[in-house]
C-alpha cells in the first residue's frame, strides 16, 4: 500500500471552520480524497469520525453531531420505525416524500431492507425546487450531503451492506448516480451484488505519534508505522458515521434541467435498526458555497440609471452618426 496523504490540519480543516444554522450544522468539507473520504462509484464517502479526530485535535470544529437534536430539521430519507420522518413540517408544500420506515430488528434477526418493496416505494422523491428552498438560507446556496447513522448490533460482527441510487429526471434527463463497490463480493440482493460494506472499524497508520495530529503523516499499516488508531464506524442511531457527496449530482441540482430526485436503497443482514438516512446542507472544497448577491434597492436603481445612460449615450452617438 502507498503513502496515503500528508494529514495537513491546519490548512484543510482547522480553516474550514463550520457556520451553525441551529439546531442543523452546516459543516464545510475539505475537498473529497482520501483519507477523509472514499469512492464509492459515483460518489464520495467521508468518515466523519476521522474528520473529528483530525481537526479537533488541532484545535478546529467538530464534525460528529447528535442526530437526536437534529433529524427533524433535516430531509429524512429513511430512519427507524416509529422514527420522525414528517417531511411536510419543513414547510416545503407537499413536494417531498415523507420518510421510509427502515426495518428494527430485534434479538439475533437480520434482514434484508429496499425501498422498492416498502410502503410508499419503490423511491423516495423530492421536486428539485423544493430542495433548492431547503439548502439556501442566509444568503448562500449550499452543497447537498447524505449523512448516514450505522447502528448494528455489536462492535465485530456489523456488517452492513448498502447500496443507494439517484436519479434525476426532467428536460436533462434521467441520469443516475450510483453508491456501490464493484469489488465488494457481497452476495446479491434486489439484482446487485455490488454493496458497500458500512460500520465498523478502520485504522489508520502514522509516522509520528498518534496525539500529535498537526505533524502526522498517513502510512502503510507494514509494521514500520509509529502509531495507529483505529475508528469506529458503527456509532449508534444518534452519532453519524458518514457523509455522502457527489460534485457532479450537486452541480446538476442546481441547473434548470431537472426537476425532480429519486432515492432508492437497500440494505443487507440488517441486525437491528433505526440507522438514519438524511439530507442536510453544507460547503465541499474550498469554493463549495455560493453566496446569492441580492441587490439592494438603491443598487438597482443605480443600476437602472447606468442602463439609461448606456441608451442615452448610444442614442447620441447614433443622432451624431446621422449630422
Amino acid at each position: 500500500m502507498n503513502v496515503l496523504r500528508p494529514l495537513v490540519i491546519a490548512g484543510s480543516l482547522l480553516s474550514l471552520s463550520p457556520a451553525f444554522a441551529a439546531p442543523v450544522p452546516v459543516l464545510n468539507f475539505p475537498t473529497p480524497g482520501l483519507p477523509y473520504s472514499a469512492t464509492y462509484g459515483d460518489f464520495q464517502s467521508y468518515s466523519m469520525p476521522i474528520l473529528d479526530w483530525a481537526s479537533t485535535s488541532a484545535g478546529g470544529p467538530a464534525y460528529m453531531f447528535n442526530t437526536a437534536n437534529t433529524i427533524q430539521d433535516a430531509l429524512v430519507i429513511g430512519t427507524g420505525a416509529g422514527g420522525n420522518q414528517n417531511n411536510q413540517d419543513l414547510g416545503l408544500n407537499g413536494a417531498v416524500q415523507n420518510g421510509f420506515d427502515f426495518p428494527n430488528l430485534v434479538g439475533n434477526n437480520t434482514g434484508n431492507y429496499s425501498t422498492t418493496t416498502a410502503v410508499g416505494g419503490p423511491t423516495w422523491n423530492i421536486s428539485l425546487t423544493a430542495l433548492r428552498d431547503f439548502l439556501t438560507f442566509g444568503g448562500v446556496q449550499h452543497d447537498m450531503v447524505a449523512y448516514f447513522n450505522n447502528n448494528q448490533q455489536g462492535q465485530v460482527s456489523n456488517n452492513l451492506w448498502a447500496w443507494a441510487q439517484i436519479t434525476l429526471v426532467g428536460n436533462g434527463g434521467p441520469q443516475t448516480f450510483t453508491l456501490n463497490n464493484v469489488g465488494s463480493g457481497s452476495p446479491v440482493a434486489f439484482g446487485h451484488g455490488d454493496y458497500v460494506l458500512s460500520g465498523g472499524p478502520v485504522t489508520l497508520c502514522y509516522n509520528v505519534a498518534f496525539a500529535n495530529a498537526t505533524a502526522a503523516n498517513i502510512v502503510a499499516c507494514d509494521g514500520n508505522e509509529v502509531d495507529s488508531h483505529t475508528f469506529e464506524h458503527n456509532l449508534g442511531q444518534n452519532d453519524v458515521s458518514y457523509a455522502i457527496f457527489s460534485e457532479l449530482l450537486n452541480d446538476l441540482i442546481w441547473s434548470n434541467n431537472f426537476t425532480e430526485m429519486q432515492v432508492r436503497v437497500d440494505f443487507q443482514e440488517l441486525n437491528n435498526g433505526f440507522e438514519n438516512l438524511f439530507i442536510g446542507a453544507a460547503c465541499v472544497g474550498r469554493d463549495g458555497c455560493t453566496t446569492i448577491q441580492v441587490p439592494e434597492p438603491g443598487s438597482i436603481a443605480l443600476l437602472g440609471l447606468g442602463l439609461l445612460g448606456l441608451a442615452l449615450g448610444r442614442r447620441g452617438y447614433k443622432a451624431s452618426r446621422s449630422h
